[in-house]
This record gives C-alpha cells, sequence and structure tokens, in this order.
C-alpha cells in the first residue's frame, strides 16, 4: 500500500470510530431504569475514629433475621461496607442497593462469602453512595427467592463492550499512524512497508481485546450479572 493509501485509511477509520462513539452515546445502551425505591434503614449512631466516619444502621425487613445491623466506614472518598450477621453461616448471598444523595438507585451489587465470621469482610462500595439496603436472597441451602437484577440486557453489555473496544482501536490505530508521520519524517514508507508495521498493528489489536474483556467484566458485576467477592482489610 502507498504511503497515500495509508493517509486515508487512517482518516476512514478515524470517521468510523467517531461514529461509533456518537452511536453508543445516542443509543444509550447502559441506561439502566431500576424500579426500586430506597428504605430508610434505621440510623444508630454516629462517630469518628482515626481519621474515618462510620455510620451504625439497623437492617429493616426479612433480612433483620440474617444481618441486624451493618456500618459504613468513610475516609475521604474511601467508602467501605462491613455487615455483622445474626449467626456464622457456612454460606450468605445478598445484594447492595446503592443509592445516590438524590434517593436514586445507582448500582445493585450481590455479594457472597463463605464460612463466615460474626461480620463480613469489607466490602469497598463507590464514594458517590449515599445510601443503601440490603436484602438477603440465599442463606446455607435456604434459597430465599429473591432476584433483584439490573434491567440491562446482558446482551446490550456485550455490544457495548465489542464497540468501544472496535472504537479503541481505531483511534490507536490513527495515533499509532501520526506518530509515525512525525517519528518516520522522511522514511514512513520504509516503516510502513516492514515487519514493525506488523508488530505494532498486532500489539494494538491486543490491547484492544485486553480491554474488551476487562470491560465486558466491569459491566458485568456493575449491572448485576457477577457477584461480588468480599476482600479482607484492615479495620
Amino acid at each position: 500500500m502507498t504511503l497515500q493509501g495509508w493517509r486515508l485509511l487512517t482518516i476512514v477509520f478515524v470517521g468510523i470510530a467517531i461514529l461509533i462513539v456518537l452511536i453508543l452515546l445516542l443509543a444509550h445502551l447502559l441506561k439502566n431504569n431500576y424500579r426500586y425505591n430506597c428504605r430508610e434503614d434505621k440510623l444508630i449512631k454516629k462517630e469518628k475514629l482515626k481519621g474515618s466516619r462510620y455510620a451504625v444502621y439497623e437492617v429493616l425487613g426479612r433480612s433483620a433475621y440474617y444481618i441486624d445491623k451493618y456500618v459504613l466506614k468513610e475516609k475521604g472518598k474511601s467508602l467501605e461496607l462491613i455487615c455483622d450477621y445474626v449467626n456464622n453461616y457456612n454460606f450468605i448471598s445478598y445484594y447492595v442497593l446503592l443509592f445516590n444523595k438524590r434517593g436514586k438507585l445507582m448500582k445493585i451489587m450481590e455479594v457472597t462469602e463463605n464460612n463466615t465470621a460474626t461480620c463480613s469482610k469489607s466490602i469497598k462500595l463507590p464514594h458517590k453512595c449515599e445510601k443503601i439496603n440490603i436484602v438477603v436472597n440465599h442463606v446455607n441451602e435456604e434459597d430465599l427467592g429473591v432476584k433483584l437484577k439490573a434491567d440491562v440486557p446482558l446482551a446490550k453489555i456485550k455490544v457495548f463492550a465489542i464497540f468501544e473496544s472496535i472504537a479503541l482501536f481505531l483511534f490507536l490505530f490513527a495515533l499509532r499512524h501520526v506518530l509515525i508521520e512525525i517519528l518516520c519524517f522522511n522514511s514512513q514508507l520504509l516503516f510502513l512497508m516492514s515487519d514493525y508495521n506488523l508488530i505494532s498493528i498486532v500489539i494494538i489489536a491486543i490491547f484492544a481485546v485486553i480491554n474488551l474483556l476487562l470491560m465486558n467484566g466491569n459491566l458485568k458485576k456493575t449491572y448485576g450479572y457477577k457477584k461480588v467477592k468480599t476482600k479482607k482489610t484492615r479495620r
């Protein structure tokens, strides 16, 4: 391919990438209209200790048979949740509904834990979260029959991740060509005819695939298709 051909291909790729981004923005594939209202759990106490702020709430409803209280620990922009269990459990699974300051549901997380102590491990929450509700759905061998899932279909999540990764590849391809034009001022065609050209394209393609896998996994977790595992942290 001639140098002009590579330049034309780059322009076409940029145009396609911009078109994909506009379509994704206008299509609102990830727009979620949750149908759950915030339940006002009872605030038991608030305190500040060693630069962190703690708020202890009492769980209401049927979930209180399994989780009676939970603690929200805030330090700077970091927000963590710790649940107090009524008993030790071989297995427990519960939904954490995250609400912003306007009372709008932002996200649903499904948390699971095996061989619990009397309290959960630390669960990291988005810093924009202001209130939460907890709904238990499975304890030991007992299935409580509760299913809270996102309104965004899994197919839309996959489509968004695929097309966003394609747009990323096209943008990186264009950026690569711009760098070739700048850095190889008098030898652009020589580079484009060499093996290094193919290697650079393969690297960009690999990066786009990694982005696809990471984004797909993160979106599944965000929209309730992937369970959140607890992690030990210092309290």
